[in-house]
């Protein structure tokens, strides 16, 4: 061996035995804790975690016509959508009826 590759192999030794002393691992540890940081201190602020159970997202908007308002609480919505069909590769008109409170 050279002087270049004894120096290379001695480097890469020392390097190894450094990534082993116990500041190395604390160091690796504080990383790991850091990761869990913000999902603490949403806690602790009194904010909700995103993923919590039985919470729902945001539902769909449905964008539609008034038709009728005839009604005292309730309006109906026509919502008008265009489907492919499946044999012709056409587009078909497709509606449906929703009723909504006023």
């Amino acid at each position: 061996m050279s002087k270049n590759e004894e120096e290379i192999f001695e480097n890469q030794k020392a390097s190894a035995e450094a990534a082993e002393t116990p500041a190395a691992v604390e160091a690796v540890e504080a990383v790991e804790v850091k990761a869990d940081a913000p999902a603490e201190a949403a806690k602790a602020a009194g904010g909700e975690t995103p993923a919590r159970k039985g919470e729902r997202g945001n539902r769909a908007q449905k964008v539609g016509i008034v038709s009728s308002d005839k009604m005292e609480k309730t309006c109906v919505v026509r919502v008008d959508r265009l489907i492919k069909h499946p044999r012709y590769r056409r587009y078909v008109r497709r509606r449906s009826k929703i009723y909504g409170a006023q």
